[in-house]
């Protein structure tokens, strides 16, 4: 094939169309959509976007003036946890090494970056970079760098995502103007949705943006406001001043409440819930010392709040004694609420004293893991059992075990639970969490638990460990190994529904674990990481089980790896401390070397 420049008749035609738009809504756009960007360098340092053709590995154009100098900055995005990671039609955040944190639109949307431009005057650029699955970067909201200087980041590093995907909600720091905007994705128009206010002291946890309202906390108070285009921010008046607004919060399920902690001190505070209009309601009786949110990156295992789609019940989590315990109640009418402490001594033992992973299924009835305190490197809590909770007329909880691996169906529950879970993740389809449970034992299983459903449904047994549970289409791929025999490592497949059994997909050795790198609706991408020596690259398309191998072994393969618009793998590697950055294609055909100067560099996910 020769070699393919961006300045064809087809792709110059949507450079224009791209331009156009750029030049009617404000959207800055790179020079040339190419099958993969590079950012040129070593990791961690300011580079160039280069736009790189995978079937001759040629750079397409030189990098336009603001591709150059730029820096990856950490991007966190809101109201994600562990369990939320399969989720079809929801974005997904991604942490990666050297500032390479991203945020992964779903069907094809691109990837949301952050980053700093140094400029050649010494000042700096700030904004936000969507790459597109066809090699295009839009940069979103540049502004120049706060303080004098205009060296100081002027945004905080966490961002929400609307349902729609079609904004973004982002945050200024005090010295920047302390504002909230919007950032429409398909267009580049940014809305200041706090300019009647002064500069605030915004916390970025708490950003959050529903179909129908946005909400945020300062120091200055808790905001809220409606989506029109002219819509603004205004403080939720019936939430009084505190000395310390946390930013922790929480919505329902379908975003139309929300729920956040403040107070006089981190020993002090309230859980507040409130709509996107009336007043707010305290729900807990006196202030006490509540855990945050429980979401990534800060805690594997939560969320820790919750609160209904009406707005009637809110479950919380306070530290009393040094253990967690779990708290429930209905919005009353009354100025002071009457609280139930659901994980009382009186229902159970003492032993029990870590909560995780609550969630309002129906008005009134909270499912909640609770289980006792694990290393925090383990997931932070082990040894314990699902359980639905529902306050009776008298304010007494009343407790059901739903997967009644203890043995005991009612409360008091004194036996110690039997789920110790990692991997633990939502999906829908099946309206089931899907988990490893090691057993304590090294002789685990992956099993499913189903809300409003008693027991545990078992998927596959004799399994030493999970390395990966990752989503390809609409399928789960399983990365395990085997608790008996040679305790090779295998790759297991079965349908999102859960409505069959596992089925081999690979069948690997067993001296080397098998991890993820990248998946799209036809492959799913992994590496072969044995203990000492040699890294290999596999792929396997699901549609036929057809494996693949990289030709060549490395002592390490970079991360990210990029699928590019052909369906060809973009990746750096390492062989004997030199760097190199291919484009590995689907067919028959021999892996192409990017011509990226020194062989420094990063590819840029656009899928």
């Amino acid at each position: 094939m020769g070699h393919r420049i961006w300045q064809t008749d087809t792709s110059m035609k949507h450079a224009q169309r791209l331009a156009a738009l750029a030049a009617a809504a404000g959207l800055a756009i790179s020079a040339a959509a190419a099958d993969v960007q590079v950012l040129t360098g070593p990791l961690g340092q300011p580079g160039a976007l280069v736009a790189y053709d995978d079937a001759t590995g040629l750079a397409l154009a030189p990098p336009a003036p603001e591709l150059q100098g730029v820096q990856l900055l950490p991007l966190v995005l809101n109201g994600q946890s562990g369990q939320t990671a399969l989720l079809p039609a929801g974005p997904r955040w991604l942490d990666e090494p050297a500032g390479l944190g991203r945020i992964e639109l779903p069907g094809r949307g691109g990837v949301l970056y952050r980053f700093v431009r140094h400029e050649s005057s010494g000042a700096r650029t700030y904004g936000f970079l969507r790459a597109l699955p066809d090699g295009t970067l839009a940069r979103l909201a540049e502004r120049p760098g706060a303080g004098p200087q205009q060296l100081d980041d002027p945004y905080l590093g966490r961002a929400a995502l609307a349902p729609d995907l079609r904004s973004l909600l982002v945050a200024t720091t005090f010295a920047a103007g302390g504002d909230v905007l919007e950032v429409r994705l398909d267009t580049g128009v940014v809305r200041d949705r706090t300019p009647q206010l002064p500069p605030l002291h915004l916390r970025g946890p708490s950003l959050r943006i529903a179909p129908q309202w946005m909400v945020a906390a300062a120091d200055e108070g808790v905001l809220r406001g409606d989506r029109a285009p002219a819509a603004r921010m205004t403080r939720v008046a019936s939430i009084p001043p505190a000395a310390l607004v946390t930013g922790e919060l929480v919505l329902s399920p379908s975003g139309t409440w929300a729920l956040t902690t403040l107070g006089s001190d981190a020993t002090h505070l309230d859980a507040w819930s409130f709509g996107p209009t009336g007043d707010a309601t305290r729900m807990n009786a006196a202030p006490a010392e509540l855990t945050g949110a429980g979401y990534l990156p800060d805690a594997p295992h939560g969320p820790f709040l919750a609160v209904s789609d009406d707005g009637q019940w809110a479950g919380w989590t306070s530290v009393l004694v040094g253990k967690h315990e779990l708290f429930m109640r209905e919005r009353p009418a009354q100025a002071t609420p009457v609280e139930t402490q659901v994980t009382a001594d009186a229902y159970f033992a003492d032993t029990l004293e870590e909560i995780g992973v609550l969630g309002i299924f129906s008005p009134g009835e909270l499912t909640a893991a609770v289980g006792e305190v694990a290393p925090l490197a383990e997931g932070g809590i082990e040894n314990l059992d699902f359980f639905r909770v529902r306050v009776d007329a008298t304010g007494a909880p009343v407790l059901e075990n739903a997967t009644q691996t203890s043995g005991q169906t009612a409360a008091p529950f004194l036996a110690t639970p039997q789920l110790s879970p990692s991997h633990l993740r939502w999906v829908p389809e099946a309206n089931a969490y899907v988990m490893f449970d090691d057993l304590g034992s090294g002789d685990g299983r992956l099993v499913s638990v189903t809300p409003g459903v008693t027991g545990v449904q078992l998927l596959a047994a004799g399994l030493k460990e999970i390395t990966f549970l990752e989503r390809v289409g609409a399928r789960l791929v399983v990365g395990v190994r085997l608790s008996t025999g040679q305790r090779q490592h295998q790759v297991l497949t079965l349908p999102v529904d859960l409505s069959s059994a596992p089925a081999l997909l690979v069948d690997g050795g067993n001296d080397a674990f098998l991890e993820p790198v990248t998946s799209d609706p036809r492959w799913l991408a992994f590496q072969e990481v044995p203990d000492v020596g040699v890294r290999r690259l596999h792929r396997v398309r699901l549609a036929d089980g057809l494996h693949q191998v990289f030709p060549v072994a490395a002592d390490e393969f970079g991360s990210p790896v990029a699928v590019t618009a052909s369906g060809a793998l973009a990746f750096s590697f390492v062989v004997a401390g030199t760097p190199r950055l291919v484009a590995w294609p689907t067919g028959g055909a021999a892996p192409v070397l990017l011509r990226v100067p020194g062989g420094f560099g990063a590819v840029l996910p656009g899928h």
